[in-house]
């Protein structure tokens, strides 16, 4: 299990220390294909205290290079931090390159927005180390190039996103207590989304949902529950294992692999996080994180 939190600095050598926080998706509806191939969603999310850990540091040279602990990141425009830089330096002219570190505390393969995560934290730092003066629209256009979960990170406080994610609303949430379940096998977001059979028309947010008067549990929902389960069935023994042990609500975060439940007993999360490890799954316990968001929406 992986606790605390690291706090934002210079590391050792120059350079700055940036967390990438991690997503719960707490509704998430399919409302239909869209004609570009997207799927048309509306969901609620909660940014969380679980972390990647970004090390960038600024070069003379007109570099991009971007590695994890195993090294170098290959793929090039496939890596979200790379094609974050690479947008950025294009689009502005700028001659200067980045060297980026990423430590992964998010599992990768978890339906928790790492990658997307440390692309939205890397347009922040481009921006106010470059000196871009861009606002938060104007950032959201050039992340929603890079991936759909990227306009939200940017947002970086409880929303509902639509369209495909590139649509961004304030929203009001408690803060809440997780415990997040890994089964240590990732699953692929277009897997998922490839495996849902048949048409897809689910509902809007519920009204009550909308206007902040439909409470946990009520309001957990992820239409994509189904596939993901279809691809990864240990998925279903999660979440309801996860239920039985004291949880308000269990659900699939995300596209998947990982399941989330929420606490209100420190006590019931303590016992749920060890039964869940002995079974074999990674746990990490987050809670919701909060700033002071501006009145804001975006474009439409």
């Amino acid at each position: 299990m992986r606790r605390g939190q690291l706090s934002l600095g210079r590391p050792k050598g120059g350079g700055l220390r940036i967390l990438a926080p991690a997503k719960v998706n707490l509704f998430l509806a399919i409302l239909g294909k869209r004609a570009d191939g997207y799927h048309e969603i509306v969901s609620v999310v909660d940014i969380i205290s679980l972390y990647d850990v970004l090390h960038v540091e600024e070069v003379d040279r007109d570099e991009i290079f971007v590695a994890d602990r195993e090294g170098v990141l290959e793929g090039g425009e496939g890596n979200s931090v790379y094609r974050a830089v690479k947008i950025v330096k294009e689009r502005f002219g700028i001659g200067r390159g980045m060297r980026i570190h990423i430590d992964k505390g998010i599992p990768i393969g978890g339906g928790l927005g790492g990658s997307s995560t440390d692309a939205a934290q890397t347009l922040k730092v481009l921006n106010q180390l470059w000196r871009l003066g861009l606002s938060m629209e104007e950032m959201i256009d050039l992340g929603k190039e890079i991936g759909s979960d990227v306009p939200l990170f940017l947002y970086g406080a409880p929303c509902i996103v639509r369209g495909r994610g590139e649509r961004v609303e304030p929203f009001d949430l408690p803060r809440l207590t997780y415990l997040v379940v890994y089964p240590g096998i990732p699953l692929s977001a277009g897997d998922v989304y490839g495996s849902l059979e048949g048409p897809q028309h689910g509902k809007d947010l519920p009204p009550r949902l909308e206007k902040g008067r439909l409470g946990l549990p009520l309001m957990l929902r992820n239409d994509l529950e189904p596939a993901a389960i279809s691809l990864l069935p240990v998925i279903a023994e999660m979440k309801e294992e996860v239920n039985k042990s004291g949880a308000i609500g269990a659900l699939l975060c995300g596209s998947g692999s990982s399941v989330f439940g929420i606490f209100k007993s420190r006590a019931q999360l303590e016992e749920a996080r060890l039964e869940m490890e002995r079974r074999g799954w990674y746990t990490f316990i987050a809670r919701s994180l909060r700033r002071q968001a501006k009145p804001w929406r975006s474009r439409r």
